[in-house]
């Protein structure tokens, strides 16, 4: 095994993901206001999260992108269905694939705030639509 395939992936990239996972858990515990909406929102959340438990940098990258591509296409075809809601987890996530600043810092930089943009107005969009569910009950 050579020494860079067996590299970390770095903490902007995991802390970048963990922004997705936060988004994820947020819009998940807005779903279970919903008859099935936690349970249909399940599986894309533990999909998130784990790609916090990989470590090797390449791995991670390739998770990121798969996982983030795939809650992409899948949030967009099935947006009638509610599932436009993985999107912005999925925008960040492909954002923390290339969040590395061992490859380029500034572009690194630049993903990282711009994820932390989306995941700032997901957060405050999701807060609102929590806030005007439970204050018409």
């Amino acid at each position: 095994m050579d020494s860079k395939s067996a590299e970390r992936a770095h903490w902007l990239q995991r802390a970048t993901a963990g922004l997705a996972t936060l988004l994820m858990v947020a819009v998940t515990a807005l779903g279970a206001t919903a008859p099935l909406g936690s349970m249909v929102l399940l599986l894309p959340l533990v999909a998130v999260a784990g790609t916090l438990f990989v470590r090797e940098r390449d791995a991670f990258r390739t998770l990121c992108i798969v996982v983030g591509g795939f809650g992409f296409i899948v949030g967009m075809l099935l947006f009638s269905f509610g599932l436009f809601l993985v999107v912005p987890s999925a925008i960040v996530l492909l954002l923390a694939a290339w969040a590395d600043p061992r490859r380029s810092p500034a572009v690194a930089w630049a993903f990282a705030a711009l994820a932390a943009m989306v995941t700032a107005l997901a957060l405050t969009a999701t807060g609102w639509v929590a806030y005007n569910n439970l204050s018409s009950v």
